[in-house]
Parts: C-alpha cells; sequence; structure tokens
C-alpha cells in the first residue's frame, strides 16, 4: 500500500489518480489543467505514484510536442484487485486493474440461489481461474443496506443470507486482502463523477433487480449518520398488493424492478418469461401502453425526492433503463410533470451507461491505496 508522508501528499496524488482513470493517457500540464492543482504538485505526486506502481510512463509523440517531447502517464494495467459484483440471481468475480478490466479475461459467474455454503465453495474454486496472484484489495459492489466502515451487509431484502459481515469476510479471507466495499448504487454514481462531465448535484438512479438510489451534493456522495440512504425502492405505491423482499406491501420496486416488469409483462406478452425475451419482443416498436402505469409510480417516487432534496438532474442507470429507447425520455416527461421544480424550472432526467467499475477503482484509491488517514474524534 502506498502511504505519502503528508495529508496533502496524499490528497494530490488521490486527485491525480482520480484524474487519469476518466482518459488517458496524458501529460503532466495536462493533468495539473484537470485537477487544478500546479505543475510541481503534480509532478511530485506523479513520481511517488509511479514509484508505487500505480502508473506507468511512456514518451510522448515528438511529432506533436514542442521542445523536448513529453512523457505520457497512464494507470497501470496490473490485475491488482479482485472485483466481485454481488447480485440478487448471480454473481461475478474478475481481476480489475486501474486501467480496467483486461480484454478476454475469464470472469467467473456464481448463482446466488443456492445459499451461504455453494457461495463459499465457488469463490474458492474461483481461484483456479482468477489466479494467486496477490491482490491490494477485494472490491465489492453491495446491494442492499451496506455499513461500509465494518464492513457488513446490514439488510438485504432481495438477498437475506448475505445479511453480516461474514461473506465479506470470507472474500478478504479466500484472497488474503483487505474488503473494500461500496453500495452498488453508490458505485454507480462515484463512477459517473469520475468518468467526468457530471453535474456536481444529482440523483443517481439504479433500476436493476431492485430500485436503488444514491445522492450527489456538491461532487461528493451524501450520506446521514446511519448506512440508510437512497433506498426509495422500498416507498410503497397506493394500490399496489405485490409483496417485497423486504417484508412490506406495495414497495416500487416490486413494479419497477426487473421482476416486477417481467410479473406485468407475463400478463401482456404471453411466452415471454425471462429479461432476454422480454428485450427482444420490445425491441423496434413503440413504448408499450402496458408500461406507462409503472413508469408513472416511479416518477411520483422520483419527484417526491426531488422535491425533498432540491435537485433537479437525475441519473438513471441499469437494465430496465436499458429496456427500451424511450424509457428514460418518459420518466423524465412525467417527472416533470410531477416535481414541484417542473411547474416554473427545468427538471433533466439522464440515461448513462453502467460505471460500476470505475466507481469500485475511484473507492480503491480513496480508502485503500491512497487512502486518507483515519482520525479519532
Amino acid at each position: 500500500m502506498f502511504v505519502p508522508p503528508a495529508d496533502l501528499r496524499s490528497g494530490s496524488a488521490r486527485r491525480v489518480l482520480a484524474a487519469l482513470l476518466s482518459s488517458w493517457p496524458c501529460t503532466r500540464p495536462e493533468l495539473a489543467r484537470r485537477t487544478g492543482l500546479s505543475a510541481m504538485t503534480v509532478g511530485k505526486a506523479a513520481d511517488h505514484l509511479l514509484a508505487a506502481g500505480y502508473l506507468v510512463e511512456a514518451p510522448g509523440d515528438p511529432t506533436t510536442a514542442q521542445g523536448r517531447p513529453g512523457r505520457l502517464l497512464s494507470p497501470s494495467s496490473r490485475p491488482c484487485f479482485v472485483a466481485v459484483e454481488l447480485g440478487v440471481q448471480r454473481t461475478w468475480l474478475y481481476r480489475l486493474g486501474l486501467a480496467g478490466e483486461a480484454a478476454g479475461v475469464e470472469r467467473v459467474v456464481v448463482p446466488m440461489q443456492d445459499g451461504p455454503e455453494a457461495f463459499r465453495r465457488a469463490v474458492e474454486a474461483s481461484r483456479e481461474v482468477l489466479g494467486d496472484d496477490a491482490a491490494e484489495a477485494v472490491l465489492v459492489s453491495v446491494p442492499g443496506v451496506l455499513d461500509a466502515e465494518q464492513p457488513a451487509i446490514v439488510f438485504s431484502p432481495n438477498l437475506h443470507w448475505s445479511e453480516g459481515s461474514e461473506l465479506l469476510r470470507s472474500l478478504g479471507r479466500t484472497f488474503a486482502a483487505p474488503v473494500c466495499a461500496v453500495q452498488e448504487a453508490q458505485a454507480l454514481a462515484l463512477g459517473h463523477l469520475t468518468a467526468g462531465q457530471a453535474p456536481a448535484h444529482f440523483l443517481m438512479v439504479d433500476l436493476g433487480d431492485g430500485v436503488g438510489s444514491s445522492i450527489v451534493a456538491g461532487g461528493r456522495l451524501f450520506g446521514g449518520p446511519l448506512p440508510l440512504s437512497g433506498e426509495i425502492g422500498h416507498t410503497p405505491i397506493a394500490g399496489n398488493e405485490r409483496r417485497c423482499g423486504c417484508g412490506a406491501l406495495g414497495c416500487i420496486e416490486t413494479l419497477a424492478g426487473r421482476a416486477g416488469l417481467l410479473r406485468t409483462a407475463a400478463a401482456h406478452l404471453p411466452g415471454v418469461a425471462d429479461w432476454a425475451a422480454l428485450t427482444a419482443a420490445l425491441a423496434g416498436r413503440p413504448l408499450p401502453a402496458w408500461l406507462l402505469p409503472t413508469i408513472d409510480a416511479l416518477a411520483m417516487v422520483l419527484a417526491g425526492a426531488l422535491n425533498l432534496l432540491g435537485l433537479r438532474d437525475v441519473v438513471a442507470v441499469g437494465p430496465v433503463a436499458d429496456l427500451h429507447p424511450e424509457v428514460v425520455p418518459e420518466l423524465g416527461r412525467r417527472l416533470a410533470a410531477h416535481a414541484l421544480l417542473g411547474r416554473f424550472g427545468r427538471v433533466e432526467c439522464r440515461h448513462a451507461p453502467d460505471r460500476r467499475q470505475l466507481g469500485l477503482l475511484r473507492a480503491a484509491i480513496d480508502r485503500v491505496l491512497v487512502a486518507e488517514p483515519r482520525r479519532d474524534d
């Protein structure tokens, strides 16, 4: 682990390394422009990161540089992490470097229906595929309510057997590395921020197996005193009689989550039994009328969040957002109709790609590679 000798240098190293995640290679002067740091500060931070093996350097293009060619910096492609994307139906494990996931590298897929012991055995067996190379950390994307400090899964409405600290601890034991766990909607928001061009304030909405969200204010994740935020999927909808995995009746994710949409679709599209079939059935066709009440219900829940938080921007990610080209635009129109801001201002609803990996890497920089020293109150 890289530990700079001073907090100021540590902060500069974090900014330089994070700035390189979105686009590389680039020169030190370009990094100074991206980060707002001085050329001298960037140079010192880059030297430390090169010595630690987190950056690599190559000569610049002599045909485009004036004078001596600059040297280009890139994140190291060394697969120094094990990434784990926990899911309700299946979990993916793979090797990951600061430059991303290497092309053609095999992933391990673990079914989640068989419980903790089968999961533990499958993770142990994954080492044959992932290799025994030392890992700096195990980066884990976690659905549900996460206490990242412990780390422990406090409550997982759709995967109750994963609750507690044992699953995360077992991952650390298997790969002999510290665990850096990130709530999945927060990982998506961190990835969107790190990619650049994100608004400073927005609500990230994860439309997948469940419906989750995370709040970004001033370019930073917002969190309260409890390890609980953004759980808008468990907002009840009047007239919805579906039982949710959390134990309540009528949660919006029983309508707008993947399983809920499949259940609704089955009443209108006989023979559509899985997500691939539903996607194929909607391809090239107008947005079906049976989907509109669900989009409207989701818009009302999100409008309440915008009214409370004073936000205008919503960023939608996930398989439900990808289901049809008109899902997100229709959600935006209905958001504008339901949110107070829509009466006198502008509400924005954008679609974004899944940048979970980038969010995990950003968390690894901040909490593992160039971690800010912890201070007791």
